[in-house]
């Protein structure tokens, strides 16, 4: 019974995953690195950041707004905010203030956290790999559950204690918009970096995490959901509760209930996700939908590897601080030219391979299945 609800909610999290932010470690582990990394080091980078702690926040932030393009054919906007090249130093090189500058050194520490999450030294090959599961949806599954046990870990850390990180968590992107007290001058950067317009997709990833709504009057502009957003949902409802109707309106033995209720359950994920748009739940769904495999056994993170990978980021954070230099040329996982131009499959990619053959299994046993009790459904 257990393996029967956990591929259920397997099919629930491909769809839920692609309609909502995917970032490393998930956005308070980012938030709590960067906050320990500005208490533990004193330099030149923290001294003239601190005033502009938040903007340099929303630099990191803003490094995972283009996930959003993660499925689709600007799916480059992602890889190259999380280069060394076209992201962090590209930011420099148009910033003209030193406001800007603390916003592209926010840019930076994203990518370090990133490095140990997407790469070859990072925690979700790993676990992709060591579970045979495809990057889609086990992506966010190992960082959300790191993340909630991560938060085990830091509970009685003052930056949490104290209700710090609970604040900036709060206010996430807010330097982009005037009418939060921020400046659109932010969003040049990263249409910079990203080679897009941003504006919509940084509404979306901040009205969507923050639960809003995606219809919010914060904005001077409406917020405009993508397309293939709404299609994939009203899509799922309505191709699921069809073909529900039409089997049990034409069936002719018992077996059509089975049918119908296969396909109930995949119009039922449609409903959920036009649910969660109306609402502005879909990251609070999404959150917990993806704990449940883990609960399970599946894709579930050691503790060993939750503390280890908790110093290594910091460490790597507090070193950037003290210096100011991004050593790692690709933190999206994906494959990347480097500095020297030469091709290195990413991580992620590699990694994805180890599902191939069990992927290919479940669709064609999905397939079979469903072609068998479909006959069986008109054949007395």
């Amino acid at each position: 019974m257990k393996k029967k609800i956990l591929m259920l909610f397997l099919f629930s999290i491909l769809l839920l995953g692609i309609l909502s932010p995917v970032s490393a470690f998930f956005t308070r582990d980012h938030e709590y690195f960067v906050l320990k990394g500005f208490e533990e080091v004193d330099s030149p980078i923290t001294q003239q950041c601190r005033p502009y702690l938040s903007i340099f926040l929303d630099g990191m932030h803003s490094t995972d707004v283009s996930v959003l393009r993660y499925f689709d054919n600007k799916v480059m906007s992602y890889v190259s905010t999380h280069t060394r090249a076209s992201g962090y130093l590209k930011c420099l090189e148009e910033a003209d203030n030193q406001q800007e500058k603390c916003f592209c050194m926010g840019v930076s520490t994203h990518n370090i956290a990133d490095h140990f999450a997407h790469t070859e030294e990072g925690i979700v090959p790993q676990y992709l790999k060591k579970y045979f599961s495809s990057n889609l949806f086990g992506h966010m599954i190992i960082e959300k559950n790191y993340q909630d046990q991560h938060a085990i870990l830091i509970e009685s850390d003052p930056i949490v204690s104290s209700g710090t990180l609970d604040y900036y968590d709060s206010i996430v992107l807010n330097s982009f918009f005037p009418e939060l007290g921020g400046n659109e001058q932010y969003f040049e950067l990263l249409n910079e970096m990203s080679g897009l317009d941003v504006k919509n997709d940084v509404m979306i990833f901040r009205t969507g995490y923050l639960g809003e709504g995606f219809y919010d009057t914060v904005y001077q502009d409406k917020v405009k959901l993508p397309y293939w957003a709404w299609g994939i949902g009203f899509g799922l409802l309505l191709l699921g509760l069809g073909i529900a109707g039409l089997i049990i309106f034409t069936g002719k033995t018992n077996y059509k209930w089975v049918v119908a209720i296969i396909w109930i359950l995949i119009g039922l994920v449609g409903f959920i996700v036009v649910y969660s748009f109306f609402t502005g739940t879909t990251w609070k769904i999404t959150e917990t939908v993806i704990t449940i495999p883990a609960k399970f056994g599946y894709l579930k993170v050691s503790q060993a590897d939750v503390i280890d990978y908790d110093k290594k980021v910091q460490m790597a954070t507090n070193k950037f601080l003290e210096t100011g230099e991004l050593p790692y040329d690709d933190n999206s996982g994906l494959s990347y030219y480097d500095r020297n131009g030469v091709f290195h499959e990413g991580a992620l990619t590699k990694a994805e391979k180890s599902f191939i053959i069990p992927g290919l299994l479940f669709l064609a046993g999905f397939i079979s299945l469903n072609y068998w009790i479909i006959r069986k459904s008109f054949k007395r």
